[in-house]
């Protein structure tokens, strides 16, 4: 049995204007009644912008690609439903450690117009 973390378990196709409203409910913004987010939702959905992730238990989350960004494809909004934003790794996989300190940082000496940030490492 295929997980949501699965992409083999998800289904994705254009939406149509039909799909807005149970788009709303995967999104965290118009789920909690932002009128605003669910107007762009049906606009997107109305424009065949929208392109859904359903998993069994129906959609999961969207995502919106517009053709705004020098006439060229621009990803403007990925939402994944709070429940379905997987919090397992693969099998055999771990997340990515992370450092106990934070990295060093320039000294905070004066920077001076000759003067590049690789001179403080």
């Amino acid at each position: 049995m295929h997980s949501i973390t699965d992409p083999a378990a998800l289904t994705l196709r254009r939406a149509g204007p039909a799909d807005w409203t149970a788009l709303t409910g995967t999104d965290p913004i118009a789920a909690v009644g932002d009128e605003a987010r669910r107007a762009s939702i049906r606009r997107w959905c109305e424009a065949g912008l929208v392109t859904p992730a359903a998993a069994a238990r129906g959609p999961v989350g969207y995502a919106v690609l517009e053709y705004t960004f020098f006439e060229q494809g621009f990803l403007t909004l990925l939402s994944v439903a709070p429940d379905a934003g997987g919090k397992e790794w693969p099998p055999g996989s771990s997340p990515p450690s992370r450092p106990s300190a934070p990295p060093p940082s320039c000294s905070p000496r004066p920077m001076s117009p000759t003067s590049r940030c690789s001179d403080c490492f």
